[in-house]
């Protein structure tokens, strides 16, 4: 099967792998961040980068994506732990 990279799709299709790369890719880099956990532009595209060997389709990654990507997985952590914080 041919992989199908289309740069004009209109969403970045996100696996398993891809986000867990993007967490340790980010992690690594932590110093390059905030302390409220955003980092600049060019860490984003970094990490973009480094995510492309693990595509399996869809759209490419780029720093938007990413930035975006990780602005999700950082609510739900926040909100994982907000909920985790009220049960005790």
């Amino acid at each position: 099967m041919a992989l199908k990279l289309r740069q004009g799709a209109l969403r970045a299709k996100w696996i398993e792998c891809e986000i867990d790369a993007l967490i340790d890719y980010l992690h690594a880099h932590h110093s390059e961040g905030s302390q409220g956990g955003k980092f600049k532009d060019t860490t984003y595209n970094a990490a973009a980068a480094h995510l492309q060997p693990l595509l399996a389709g869809g759209k490419l990654k780029d720093g938007k994506s990413v930035k975006g990507k990780w602005g999700q997985v950082s609510k739900t952590y926040s909100d994982l732990t907000n909920q985790t914080n009220l049960a005790l």
